[in-house]
């Protein structure tokens, strides 16, 4: 893709890569070009070159902001995925008390998992998980009865439709974090006509600065 670019002539681009594409990228990239990844981070990447330009979240910083909320004891979920691995590694590492459990694949039920009330209990949990599994966790707790201390997700969580997805009931010591800073109007407008809500479409936001830039 970007040897069919360079023979059109092309020196900038914007990608929305993941982790892996984005390092293939770094060592692909020639001295002359300028490449704005909006989908990752600079700290996942091995050695970036300089003319590598990231716009990803700081799944770390959020980490760290989220654990002011928290208690000391800590469960993080992931559901298997590189990047559910990397927040939970995030976590662990700022973490004494942890526990860690796996959502993976088409899981629904979580009896098994939550049987084990003493790991539970008056935890803070890390839903490091996408919105339906994290929707699942908010409510199989309290068919659990289990007493939950928070619950702390960072970005990948904030979107509107978790207000559909988790029942309020459920969601009164939830804490999300957001990096994506308030934009006027006009920036809104110009999202419409895209179809991309920047105020919660991280990769749209990223990608719209990125180009200005």
């Amino acid at each position: 893709a970007l040897q069919n670019a360079r023979n059109e002539g092309f020196i900038y681009f914007i990608a929305a890569l993941t982790q892996n594409g984005a390092n293939m990228v770094n060592s692909l990239i020639l001295p002359n070009e300028l490449i704005y990844i909006p989908s990752v981070h600079s700290s996942f990447i091995i050695n970036p070159k300089p003319n590598l330009i990231f716009g990803g979240i700081d799944y770390k910083d959020q980490i760290s902001a989220l654990l002011a909320y928290s208690n000391e004891k800590i469960v993080a979920f992931d559901d298997g995925s590189s990047l559910g691995q990397k927040l939970n590694e995030y976590v662990r590492m700022q973490s004494s008390d942890y526990h860690e459990a796996s959502i993976v694949g088409k899981d629904i039920n979580l009896n098994d998992t939550l049987s084990k009330k003493s790991k539970f209990d008056n935890a803070s949990v890390f839903l490091n998980i996408p919105i339906v599994k994290a929707s699942l966790v908010a409510t199989q707790v309290k068919g659990q009865k289990v007493k939950l201390h928070q619950l702390l997700s960072t970005q990948i969580n904030f979107l509107p439709n978790i207000f559909n997805a988790i029942a309020q009931r459920d969601r009164q010591n939830l804490f999300i974090a957001n990096s994506l800073n308030p934009v006027n109007d006009l920036f809104l407008g110009l999202g419409d006509l895209f179809d991309v809500d920047f105020r919660y479409s991280q990769i749209g936001y990223s990608s719209a600065f990125g180009a200005e830039y």
